[in-house]
């Protein structure tokens, strides 16, 4: 007769079937994860998809204001919300800081012409001084977005 601390098990039969139940329990178990993953992976493919059509609109929006400004129908304040809208959606796209930075210092370049832009037109009255700081504290966001991801992608480089 088996004992098993302290308790004799007199039914092999109990012990197999036990030993059974705990082996199906642990290999479903192992299984799960590797069931959930196809879930996950589809899941983020719909949430890159999500954030490449928000970005497109978003882009397009920024286009269709710029315009507007250009022909004179719209103001420079619009601009820079439509700009930062899709900086934000652009940013969110990025997988890596190496990405990042690279998108950063695309969006600064375009953030200094506005910020010039909004100068000239202050400075010519067609343009109220709170909008060219707006345009100001717009680039200097993105300067210091830069930054830190430009510390992030060496620190992730070492």
């Amino acid at each position: 007769m088996l004992t098993c601390y302290r308790f004799p098990i007199r039914n092999t039969r109990l012990l197999q079937v036990f030993g059974l139940a705990l082996a199906s329990f642990v290999v479903g178990q192992l299984s799960v994860p590797s069931a959930a993953e196809p879930a996950q992976v589809s899941s983020q493919r719909t949430v890159r998809s999500l954030q490449q059509d928000r970005l497109t609109v978003l882009q397009k929006i920024s286009e269709i204001v710029s315009q507007r400004h250009r022909l004179g129908v719209g103001n420079l304040s619009e601009v820079l919300a439509a700009k930062q809208a899709a900086t934000d959606a652009e940013l969110d796209l990025c997988a890596t800081d190496k990405e990042r930075v690279i998108v950063l210092e695309r969006l600064l370049e375009q953030a200094k012409s506005v910020e010039a832009q909004a100068e000239q037109q202050t400075q010519d009255g067609t343009v109220n001084e709170e909008t060219a700081l707006k345009a100001k504290a717009y680039r200097l966001q993105l300067e210091i977005r830069l930054e830190q991801a430009r510390a992030a992608s060496s620190e992730s480089s070492k």
